[in-house]
């Protein structure tokens, strides 16, 4: 075990010192790139100016082209939904973009599935074992060890529905994928059938990560993203703490049927949050169109 965490450890500084190493370089290159093309004047003016650059326009008229015909033909009016007055995501102030409806539910509903996986991880051992798994050697735990790390070759998929149903579709797989893995860990104690548990909680595992850090970049501006996914990482140590009764409960006699029943109660509110993320996102996503601001990034 020490060298199991020693490695760890080495893991760990070498990525996380590399990742402050590199964004502090590109906050300087950023901040130096923007003195360069734009003008003195602090946040607000910088705000103010990408707001008029990229903030929805309001309705204008055209007239013909036809010397005779001078009655005005209005451009048809903004989507349903929207105000004259939105201002896109990106173009308000760092504050207000960590404060939007869409980043919170969003962080909110990363933390809930983030919190869920790293319970199913630290508590499989024991877990399975209740079903049998040491008298068949931790055979089982061997096959859910294997998948976890294979939860990479489900990029293709997430790739695909994340094009043809938006990110709003992948957020609703990730609620489906949970809600089977859930099911199946309270309705069945053959191991057997926990093998098909083991796959869907795979797919969901990448689908958390890829969908909701991809979602979060696309609406918020460039030098806020890392600031939003660090607010993630630190709202997923919080709902950690859960755990720990929780993991307290499974080990004891009592088992882990009201761990995993609560678990997946709990992502009903998820199914109502992504509908929710999903609306705003379409709305951010109009107006950035209609204001000629459609250069978003792209799905994973």
């Amino acid at each position: 075990m020490p060298a199991i965490f020693g490695g760890y450890l080495v893991l760990a500084v070498t990525s996380f010192g590399g990742a402050i190493f590199y964004w502090r370089r590109l906050a300087v290159q950023v901040g130096t790139e923007r003195l360069e093309e734009e003008p003195l004047g602090g946040e607000s003016d910088y705000t103010a100016r990408q707001t008029n650059r990229r903030g929805v326009e309001s309705t204008e008229l055209e007239t013909s082209s036809d010397e005779d015909d001078t009655t005005p033909v209005p451009i048809p009016a903004p989507c349903s939904g929207q105000t004259d007055n939105y201002t896109l995501i990106s173009s308000r102030t760092p504050r207000q973009q960590l404060r939007s409806r869409i980043f919170l539910t969003l962080m909110l509903f990363f933390s809930f599935f983030t919190a869920r996986n790293i319970f199913t991880l630290s508590t499989a051992r024991d877990f399975l074992a209740g079903l049998g798994d040491d008298e068949k050697n931790n055979m089982y735990l061997t096959i859910f060890t294997l998948l976890t790390p294979a939860s990479v070759a489900a990029l293709p998929l997430v790739d695909f529905v994340v094009h043809r149903y938006g990110f709003a579709g992948g957020l609703h797989a990730v609620n489906f994928l949970s809600i089977v893995h859930g099911l199946i860990q309270i309705l069945s104690t053959n191991l057997n059938v926990q093998v098909l548990g083991f796959v869907a909680f795979t797919l969901s595992r990448c689908f958390t990560n890829c969908v909701c850090f991809s979602l979060m970049a696309s609406f918020l501006s460039p030098n806020v993203t890392g600031k939003g996914a660090g607010i993630y990482s630190c709202a997923v140590g919080v709902c950690l703490i859960v755990n720990i009764p929780l993991s307290n409960q499974g080990v004891s006699d009592s088992g882990f049927f009201v761990p995993n029943l609560l678990y997946t109660v709990l992502i009903a509110p998820c199914i109502i949050g992504a509908w929710l993320i999903g609306k705003w996102e379409k709305r951010d996503e109009a107006a950035a169109k209609e204001a000629g601001a459609s250069n978003l990034t792209s799905p994973v």
